[in-house]
């Protein structure tokens, strides 16, 4: 591979953390702060090298945010990953010698830099320790400054693995909120209930969820309904059979449809109601066929009533009277009919309410068929008022032919609408058999067309859900064949469907894990339970399932969990390597929330230089003052009460230990803020300068014995 595509790769890799260019973050500041401190610099940064400069995260004791690239001494330091880079002196190294930063005021004179590497081997930039003066760094720092360049490795897969799972949160919940609203816009009602036990006997439906449109058929609100039971609600239910019914559909898991009467407080409704089985639960779609029935029934009326005219009638009417008699036997639904040329003479009311069209309007015109075409496949039936147009041969031919015609076809309206109807055709003879004309019935299937074309959507939607989801999705036979896997199988896996759908999916499984994995794939519902997958490369990755039993199949969703476990054990070892680092140095270590003021960590230098024990200080912020010296106490006492309030607060005062001894302390604070410059930590370091404030008194005392 060339180094332009190695370069490409590192790049790659650098750009899928988004940390290019981010805000500052506390975690990266304090690890900053602890490099200096333990380096003993007054410069320490954590750098990420892009294409054409060095950007800064985090920085202390510099105000740049980036530098070109071309000057960067990290862009040396990653070019050997699993190495500290130390420059002790850069005006001695021909690398740097003419380097502007080392030619610079203040000048880059020692450089130490730890590659940031991630698991894949990409040197994305380092933490590194600059100074001003040549020096070299001792076995501890430099073993600490690689400790806390893992700390930053870390706290870079954590932010991605953070990313990853709020992107696959996000698509989820932009999925369930376009379920709801096609849901809570759907003209039927809707409820699903959940059974009722008592005593291992079914006695009740709650409602678990029902929408707007089921509340206002019901007469009662989403809110009064849901949570409710059935029998609560409806006292009747169950004299009125609808309780047996939804009973049945949940023990025999077969759908049923029912034309079904309720009397409800605001009075008696004709519904049509479709259970379906899902799952323990039933689906109730509720349609409120009132008006239905009372039409049915006028017309219903009407028919019985012509029909007893037909019977009265002589045959001597002839040709009116065959026109009349197709009419009466088709009253309920749209009729039409014309004589032999296709010229309408006689509709009913129906083809008023059907198409817009009145009588007057209708009479006189002719008949079209327009036969379906590649782009428009269903008929076209209209009414051209002019006589002069010829029949439809389509009608005309298969009616000459068998008597009789039926299709499936659009009718043109008066406003253009074009509505699909289930039209029927039959000659009409006089005595002799001879045509005379032609009578048409239409039947309105818009409700059916609507209904359908709804089902094909919603098994698009399910069909792309299925395939395009982040998650693993598949479906498998009570025996642990896979039937039907999605796209995701393939990303997370590596295999293609067809290398899945029909393999035993014990196959795929780590041999450590088959005997849990079988156990419980027997159970009717699965939550949570881990284990691991082969790859197709030979890896394993970790899976979390989520799966239920229904009917013959078992349907499963799982989720790749291998990252967030490497994510999560690495903040563990990181968290680790914070603790024996901090309490394994000499100097007194301590850890502060600004608000509320409390100590959350002390290490263990504290009782060796105070002689008190960490508890106390626990329990009393203001115990260490114990330990201060008179003389320096109203000091310290000032110093503290800025503190506090979060200042930062440098200080040197004398401390008596429990062994007795004076200790001089030099003590520094740091300050972390969010980015509204609101205080989140306190961070404190006190080293003992005793050694130093005895060799200063020694030299004070010489010069006095010198001028005298």
């Amino acid at each position: 591979m060339t180094s332009s595509e190695t370069e490409q790769q590192r790049l790659q890799a650098l750009m899928s953390y988004t940390i290019l260019d981010s805000l500052p973050e506390a975690e990266y500041d304090a690890i900053t702060q602890i490099a200096a401190h333990i380096c003993q610099t007054p410069i320490s940064l954590i750098t990420f090298l892009d294409t054409d400069r060095q950007w800064f995260k985090a920085a202390q004791g510099f105000t740049l945010k980036e530098t070109p690239r071309q000057y960067s001494f990290c862009a040396h330091a990653i070019q050997s990953p699993t190495q500290l880079m130390e420059v002790m002196d850069a005006r001695v190294d021909e690398r740097f010698a003419q380097n502007p930063l080392t030619l610079s005021d203040p000048p880059v004179i020692f450089y130490a830099g730890v590659p940031l590497v991630d698991e894949a081997g990409q040197a994305l930039g380092t933490l590194c320790v600059i100074d001003h003066q040549p020096r070299h760094l001792s076995d501890q720092q430099a073993t600490s400054l690689k400790s806390l360049a893992q700390q930053v490795v870390s706290l870079l897969k954590l932010r991605r693995s953070q990313t990853l799972l709020s992107q696959a949160n996000q698509l989820l919940n932009d999925t369930n909120a376009l379920l709801q609203a096609v849901v809570s816009s759907c003209p039927a009602g809707l409820t699903l209930f959940e059974p009722v036990y008592s005593n291992g006997e079914l006695t009740d439906f709650k409602y678990v969820f029902t929408n707007v449109a089921n509340a206002v058929i019901a007469g009662r609100s989403v809110e009064q309904m849901t949570g409710s039971t059935l029998n609560t609600l409806f006292s009747t239910a169950v004299t009125a059979g609808l309780f047996d019914r939804l009973k049945t559909v949940q023990k025999t898991g077969q759908p049923l449809q029912v034309q079904w009467q309720v009397t409800l407080e605001h009075g008696p409704i004709w519904c049509n109601l479709s259970m379906v089985p899902i799952g323990e639960r039933v689906l109730l779609c509720v349609q409120d066929i009132s008006q239905l029935k009372r039409t049915e029934h006028q017309l219903q009326a009407q028919t019985e009533t012509l029909e007893q005219h037909v019977a009265e009638r002589t045959l001597t009417i002839g040709q009116l009277s065959a026109w009349q008699n197709a009419i009466l036997e088709h009253a309920g639904q749209a009729i039409i009919s014309t004589d032999i040329n296709g010229i309408v003479r006689t509709t009913n009311r129906a083809i008023e309410q059907l198409l817009g069209y009145k009588p007057e309007e209708l009479i006189g015109c002719v008949v079209q068929i327009e036969p379906g075409t590649p782009e428009n496949p269903v008929p076209l039936v209209s009414y051209q008022p002019s006589s002069d147009l010829p029949t439809s041969e389509l009608l005309k031919t298969a009616l000459e032919t068998d008597g009789f015609f039926h299709i499936e076809c659009l009718i043109l309206g008066k406003r253009g609408q074009r509505i699909p109807v289930f039209m029927t055709a039959s000659t009409l003879k006089d005595e002799g058999g001879t045509v005379t004309g032609y009578v048409g019935t239409a039947t309105d299937i818009s409700a059916l067309k609507a209904a359908e074309e709804k089902a094909e959507k919603t098994s698009r939607e399910l069909k792309i859900f299925f395939e395009r989801a982040l998650d693993l999705h598949c479906i498998t036979s009570l025996d642990g064949h896979f039937l039907k896997v999605n796209q995701a199988w393939t990303e997370t896996l590596g295999y293609l469907a067809e290398e899945m759908e029909g393999h035993y999916f014990l196959d795929f499984i780590h041999p450590d894990d088959r005997d849990d994995s079988l156990q419980t794939y027997q159970t009717p519902v699965i939550d949570g339970f881990v284990n691991r997958y082969q790859h197709k490369d030979g890896s394993y990755r970790l899976i979390q399932w989520r799966a239920k039993r229904y009917e013959k199949l078992i349907y499963s969703s799982a989720r790749d969990i291998t990252e967030r476990k490497k994510a999560e054990d690495a903040l563990r070892e990181s968290e680790q390597r914070f603790r024996e680092i901090a309490e394994n140095v000499d100097e007194v270590f301590w850890i502060q929330s600004a608000n509320p003021f409390q100590l959350l960590y002390i290490n263990p230098a504290y009782e060796r230089v105070f002689g008190i024990t960490s508890q106390r200080l626990y329990d009393d912020p203001y115990s260490f003052l114990n330990a201060v010296i008179p003389e320096d106490r109203p000091m310290v006492e000032a110093a503290f009460e800025r503190y506090r309030q979060g200042e930062e607060i440098p200080a040197q005062y004398r401390v008596q230990g429990g062994d007795g001894l004076i200790r001089w302390l030099n003590v520094r604070s740091f300050v972390m803020k969010d980015s509204r410059g609101v205080p989140l930590r306190c961070i404190g370091i006190a080293s003992d300068i005793t050694d130093m404030k005895e060799k200063e008194l020694v030299l004070q005392q010489s010069l006095i014995r010198s001028r005298s």
